[in-house]
């Protein structure tokens, strides 16, 4: 409770929409009774985790309680992480994309841009309407005002079947479950 209310306070308001755990560092398990704490005292109107794995996720379900919102992993068409996302779909959890661009260093990948141009589209839309169609909201991050435009210019078309196949080819997850292909801490 004390990481929260400091949080609160930082930030000057009385709750935040969502409250993650945001690696599971010391087990899964181990502050879901306390994200459902701060929850069910009105300071996090939804809880989630980040960067959980199929079986952590699980393991959280099997705590009791709620189930978490969100699973916050990196995805795009280069980490697909197929077999995660079918079992967030199972538990009810909305899995939820950062990195969907590869900060930027998917921009240039030759079969983004082919896609890209064939959709008469940049390659930043095409990879964010490429999460879109998965079903996956994402989160993209820019400072820069005409790109947050660019950005936001994902909802006016799709991406055709034969578009969709050759993004998905590009994953380098082999649709895993997993959360990250290493831990870093």
């Amino acid at each position: 409770m004390r990481a929260i209310e400091q949080s609160l306070r930082a930030l000057g308001t009385g709750y935040v929409d969502l409250y993650l755990v945001h690696w599971p560092e010391d087990g899964p398990t181990w502050a879901w009774p306390g994200m459902q704490r701060a929850s069910d005292l009105g300071y996090a109107r939804s809880i989630g985790v980040s960067n959980f794995n199929e079986a952590e996720l699980e393991s959280v379900l099997a705590v009791g309680g709620r189930a978490p919102a969100v699973d916050q992993v990196n995805f795009n068409p280069f980490a697909n992480r197929r077999a995660l996302h079918d079992a967030c779909r199972r538990h009810d959890v909305t899995l939820e994309g950062y990195s969907p661009l590869g900060t930027g260093r998917l921009l240039s990948d030759p079969a983004v841009a082919a896609v890209a141009a064939a959709a008469g589209r940049t390659p930043a839309q095409v990879l964010l309407r490429w999460s879109v169609q998965q079903g996956v909201p994402v989160i993209s991050k820019s400072v820069h005002r005409d790109r947050i435009e660019e950005n936001l210019g994902v909802f006016d078309f799709r991406l055709p079947d034969d578009a969709m196949t050759q993004l998905d080819a590009l994953d380098q997850t082999d649709g895993t479950a997993r959360a990250l292909e290493r831990q870093w801490w």
